[in-house]
């Protein structure tokens, strides 16, 4: 049996009309790569861009690790020096406790010696301002006597002068 053109055409029209839906599914699946083929273009373009964003943040991360460490070292050093404060402090208080003590040490010497000023000193000052005083007041007055006396010893020595003289010529 042959088959004639007819009978071709019409199984080339079953055919057709059979692998029609394959060949729908086949442009759907090309439509599909396709637009796979721009996603992954599209997904190694933002992978490059991570890989880029990576990169940036591990150089970030080499200077935010360098930055921990100095904090490290700085925070250590800063331990140190409240250590050292502290020790400090403590001397200090120490000082100012004995710097207390001495202070009412003289505080206590201080109203000893106002004390004795008061109960002995000032009386005694007071006498003996009395006493110059009236010494003052003795040489004041004396004073106007040893002028005078000096007149009078000036005036006898004068006089002697004069008599030895006289007796001188007399002799």
């Amino acid at each position: 049996m042959y088959l004639t053109n007819e009978d071709l055409n019409a199984i080339a029209g079953i055919m057709n009309a059979s692998l029609e839906p394959i060949r729908e599914d086949i442009r759907e699946l090309k439509h599909d790569v396709a637009v796979l083929k721009q996603d992954t273009i599209i997904v190694k373009q933002d992978i490059a861009e991570l890989k880029q964003d990576v990169a940036v943040l591990k150089q970030e991360m080499i200077v935010v690790k360098q930055d921990i460490i100095n904090m490290k070292q700085d925070i250590t050093n800063m331990k140190q020096d409240i250590t050292n404060m502290k020790q400090d402090i403590t001397n200090m208080k120490q000082d100012i406790s004995t710097l207390k003590h001495e202070t009412q040490t003289l505080r206590t010497d201080l109203t000893q010696v106002r004390l004795n000023q008061e109960v002995t000193i000032l009386p005694r000052l007071g006498t003996i301002e009395s006493c110059y005083l009236d010494t003052y007041r003795r040489y004041v007055g004396g004073i106007a006597q040893l002028d005078q006396l000096q007149q009078d010893v000036d005036i006898l020595k004068s006089t002697v002068a004069i008599h030895s003289q006289k007796l001188e010529s007399i002799a």
